[in-house]
């Protein structure tokens, strides 16, 4: 009786766990997707506004390398962005393809 109560009390401590990794990732996600959204906005809004006022787009490596430096942090920042980009579309993928291999088949 006493082990059986230990192995509920551990199921319950390892549910609460995956409960809060579930919540606090979910809220990295949510975080990450909107800065990501942000990032491209402003991306897009700015070459538009410049190619309003100048008939062409921008060259954004040329402009960032006016910053000297700084452009190497901003360059590997912007690479960082891609790959969690890619790591969550990858992860979302592969969520879709668990869920759709998951489902029972209608078979006679």
């Amino acid at each position: 009786m006493a082990e059986r109560e230990m192995e509920n009390s551990d199921l319950n401590d390892d549910m609460k766990d995956r409960k809060k990794w579930k919540f606090f990732s979910g809220i990295c996600v949510n975080c990450t997707w909107t800065a990501l959204v942000v990032w491209l906005a402003a991306n897009i809004i700015s070459q538009v506004i410049f190619f309003i006022k100048y008939r062409e787009p921008y060259d954004g490596v040329e402009m960032l390398k006016t910053l000297g430096n700084w452009y190497w942090l901003i360059f590997g920042l912007e690479i960082i962005l891609w790959a969690v980009l890619g790591a969550l579309l990858i992860k979302k993928a592969k969520i879709k393809l668990e869920i759709l291999l998951d489902q029972p088949t209608d078979s006679p």
